[in-house]
């Protein structure tokens, strides 16, 4: 007796609409997923050849996607802290009874990081947490079916998390501001 086949169907009501993606991934999106796609595998490259990988194509095949998704992960974990010091902001809410340290602490860590000591250092533990983690992902996730060593795993997943660590959670708004009137992605 014959078993019969299983099939998959896809339907696409389970699949959002194209104009959300538009809504959900800004304009600048197109820009900054193949741009920090390009420097991963730039960095995988790099550290593949500082460690000397054999048969690096298809090391470089099993980790490309993994490394730049892991690297977002990465980052929007590390943004936590900052987004726990403007969680009042970042909402449509009154946000009248936030205190004048509160809001000195906001305007500090989301516009000018080394405004103050303090702004500096909720910066840096994001950052922190940003690279801890991209170290992690890549070491424990991204080369775990790889056939590099295990030396060449620590050394590349260093090179990863601090050549692509989040360094622009250290600069200020207003160069945004300038890169984006030079560039006029928004008019």
């Amino acid at each position: 007796m014959r078993k019969k086949k299983k099939t998959l169907t896809l339907y696409n009501a389970f699949f959002p609409p194209i104009w959300l993606l538009w809504v959900f991934l800004p304009p600048a999106w197109v820009i900054v997923l193949p741009a920090n796609y390009i420097l991963d595998v730039l960095v995988l490259v790099l550290g593949m050849k500082i460690c000397h990988v054999e048969d690096m194509g298809q090391q470089l095949k099993k980790t490309m996607v993994k490394t730049w998704l892991l690297g977002f992960a990465a980052d929007f974990l590390g943004s936590i802290p900052l987004l726990v010091v403007g969680w009042r902001y970042l909402w449509p809410w009154d946000v009248s009874e936030a205190g004048e340290l509160e809001e000195k602490l906001y305007e500090a860590v989301w516009y000018q990081p080394f405004e103050s000591v303090w702004s500096f250092l909720i910066v840096t533990l994001g950052f922190l947490i940003a690279i801890v983690c991209i170290f992690a992902f890549n070491y424990f996730i991204a080369f775990k079916k790889t056939e590099l060593t295990q030396g060449q795993k620590k050394k590349t997943a260093l090179i990863l998390a601090v050549v692509t660590a989040p360094w622009t959670f250290y600069f200020p708004i207003e160069l945004y501001y300038i890169i984006d009137r030079i560039l006029c992605l928004f008019p």
